[in-house]
């Protein structure tokens, strides 16, 4: 398993809603770049769920700067309406910190912890 640590900004307001189940989630991408500064962005999809995703839902905005920590990939496939097979490669979010226009940090940890195994035993940063 590998733990990732991703800063970078919303590019979109997030897209929430509930699962079949009645857990809230939501879905955002960010612009994350690498210690070099010149290369454009790379868009990486997340989805959040419970307390993580009712924070994101309720705080934060297009171009809002993000700190998502212990995060574990997850990759989907599904076909579209006209029969076309997609696959879907996103990040389920466990912790998240964000700032608010004034510089304070908040951070919001799910509440539903990784199973033990699913623990992350590899660190892998990439900030902007």
């Amino acid at each position: 398993m590998m733990f990732c640590i991703f800063e970078g900004n919303l590019g979109n307001d997030p897209i929430s809603g509930q699962t079949t189940q009645g857990t809230e989630f939501s879905n955002f991408s960010m612009a994350v770049k690498d210690d070099n500064r010149e290369q454009d962005p790379t868009w990486i999809d997340f989805v959040a769920y419970n307390n993580v995703a009712k924070a994101i839902n309720q705080y934060v905005k297009k171009g809002h700067e993000l700190l998502v920590r212990d995060c574990k990939p997850r990759k989907r496939e599904f076909d579209d309406k006209n029969g076309t097979h997609h696959v879907k490669y996103e990040f389920i979010v466990n912790k998240v910190k964000f700032r608010n226009n004034r510089g304070k940090q908040e951070e919001v940890t799910d509440d539903v912890p990784f199973q033990s195994d699913d623990s992350p035993s590899e660190a892998t940063k990439i900030k902007i």
